[in-house]
């Protein structure tokens, strides 16, 4: 059980569908060989959140995370990483962020050397615009982990919030060298790129991102030409096109169109995405509250509202 365990972890610290898939499948094997073994079920329980959170598996894989959550606090409520786990169902997928805040900061005071319980909890400050707390917890967690490529990248939303962003691209840029062509990081560089004005840079990275998808579904030379003779701004709203129409069966891509929709400007097509990524509980919309990019709509009284709705403080 144990080996198949650390053999969980080791996929889930690659930090993508792919490893956290196989991570999955360890977990299970551990719970299989072991069903008494509380480390077993949260390693279970993060694997679906966070296979959820990457649009892997439907939204509602969140209530199985819950449930592994659930039996790891039964089996160990001194155990840090279920602390995690439920911390991270709490805040994803509850929105409630007294409960989340609890479960992350009662990680920590278990153990305090744990990496993973400050990186969760620096993602989870950043997320409710606490920037200096995500910073501290980020940068704790990189010293006591620091060739772990999640821990980098987590790092680097928490710099990015606190408007650290050279920082931040220097972490992505050794998160890339240890998960090259990785989606989450790939994405962060192209948001960095965008903040930072540089355009021909930012579209690379989306290039990259989307490059097997866009091959996939033959409009790889659509976009590149779009890119070369519309300018950024065309270019990343064609993609919140691309993001929107994949929604349509699959409400999974909405807050990304969202999203895309606020970097290239026409931010009036953002609302009813954001309305169904709340209807499905998107697990991205965790994100909304801190987003930069919703900045120019977030005096709307039906942003205001869906923040509300979230538990979010509101103006």
């Amino acid at each position: 059980a144990y080996r198949a365990y650390l053999m969980g972890r080791y996929h889930l610290n690659l930090f993508g569908a792919r490893g956290f898939a196989k991570a999955r499948e360890h977990f299970e094997e551990a719970v299989d060989v072991d069903p008494e073994w509380a480390p077993a079920y949260a390693g279970l329980s993060l694997a679906y959140s966070f296979l959820s959170g990457w649009k892997a598996l439907p939204p509602e894989s969140m209530e199985t995370a819950r449930q592994h959550a659930v039996v790891a606090l039964g089996l160990d409520d001194s155990l840090s990483e279920a602390h995690v786990a439920m911390g991270t169902v709490k805040g994803q997928w509850d929105w409630d962020w007294q409960a989340a805040e609890y479960h992350g900061k009662r990680a920590i005071e278990l153990e305090p050397n744990s990496s993973i319980a400050h990186s969760s909890y620096a993602i989870f400050m950043a997320g409710l615009r606490r920037p200096d707390e995500a910073v501290a917890h980020g940068r704790r967690a990189l010293d006591l982990d620091p060739f772990n490529p999640t821990v980098k990248n987590n790092y680097s939303v928490a710099l990015a919030r606190a408007q650290l962003h050279d920082e931040a691209l220097a972490q992505l840029h050794e998160a890339l060298e240890m998960v090259p062509e990785n989606a989450a990081v790939l994405m962060s560089l192209f948001r960095n790129h965008l903040v930072n004005e540089r355009y021909d840079d930012a579209l690379a990275m989306l290039e990259r991102h989307d490059s097997a998808w866009l091959e996939r579904v033959g409009k790889l030379g659509e976009f590149k030409e779009v890119c070369a003779h519309r300018g950024w701004r065309a270019a990343v709203e064609w993609r919140s096109r691309q993001a929107e129409l994949s929604g349509a069966p699959d409400e999974r891509w909405t807050y990304r169109a969202a999203l895309f929709y606020c970097l290239a400007g026409p931010c009036d097509r953002a609302m009813p995405l954001l309305e169904r990524a709340y209807t499905s509980r998107n697990p991205q919309l965790f994100w909304v509250f801190s987003e930069p990019a919703f900045d120019p709509i977030r005096s709307d009284p039906r942003f205001q509202d869906l923040l509300r709705r979230m538990n979010f403080p509101v103006d």
